[in-house]
């Protein structure tokens, strides 16, 4: 009953958040979800079979890597597509998928406080403590997993984060300012030509402070963060945000 109590406090925080910030807490913590998922198998996998390409195996090279197939997990009520690696046995001919699929299979949303934690951790890019969070998140310890997957996943997560945006091409952005776990949080979401809604970045600061706000929109022009005709931009209303917009965008900025 607790259980039920706690998940529909979860869900409540998050379906009071304005839809922009819904749509970048669960865009972001979809991504992180699949990176982890990924390297979560991964590790399995090289305790198995060993690192790709090098001689030397584990148990005497009884397991090998077999490709992967198509596969799912699902978060929340989203279903996010993966590549699951497969596993041969060398010995008995059977081939499968990590035992750590069938435990990923399903993974609710995260609760307020954690997520709070893991926007907090985006906004400061500390990227390191957001995947340590995020495998909280999954209902594993993080004694659990090894360093090197820490590690490995922190490196996936910043790549992540400092993506190329030049694939996308975008008509408008919204700026929402917001207060996480005691802690002031600007979160960007561009919307493409398409219709598509792309979690961009979040920044440790007040909707105020027009120069830390303008370093964010300035380090996603870095990015190749590319409007063709114009930008249309959605703000929560402060004199900052404008301020920031303005200097970036110039003429191209449309209200």
């Amino acid at each position: 009953m607790k259980i039920k109590e706690n998940l529909k406090q979860n869900l409540d925080w998050y379906k009071n958040q304005s839809l922009e910030t819904q749509l970048s807490l669960f865009g972001n913590f979809l991504e992180i979800a699949k990176i982890l998922a990924n390297q979560l198998m991964e590790e399995e996998v090289k305790e198995k079979a060993g690192i790709r390409y090098d001689r030397e195996k584990p148990s005497s090279g009884r397991y090998s890597r077999w490709g992967s197939n198509p596969g799912s997990i699902r978060v929340g009520e989203e279903k996010v597509k993966i590549k699951v690696p497969r596993i041969h046995d060398n010995q008995s001919l059977i081939t499968e998928s990590p035992e750590r699929y069938q435990k990923l299979r399903s993974i609710e949303l995260p609760s307020e406080s954690l997520m709070k934690k893991i926007i907090l951790g985006l906004s400061q890019h500390d990227y390191q403590e957001v995947v340590k969070m995020g495998v909280e998140s999954f209902g594993l310890s993080q004694s659990t997993v090894s360093k090197a997957f820490i590690e490995e996943s922190t490196k996936a997560l910043e790549e992540f984060e400092k993506r190329d945006l030049g694939l996308y091409d975008f008509i408008a952005i919204v700026i929402d300012g917001k207060y996480l776990s005691k802690e002031n949080t600007v979160i960007a979401l561009g919307i493409t030509m398409s219709g598509e809604k792309i979690p961009l970045g979040f920044i440790q600061t007040t909707t105020e402070n027009s120069k830390a706000v303008k370093g964010l929109l300035k380090d996603l022009l870095k990015r190749n963060f590319k409007y063709t005709e114009g930008i249309l931009t959605l703000l929560d209303g402060s004199k900052g945000l404008r301020k920031a917009v303005d200097e970036t965008f110039g003429n191209y900025a449309l209200e």
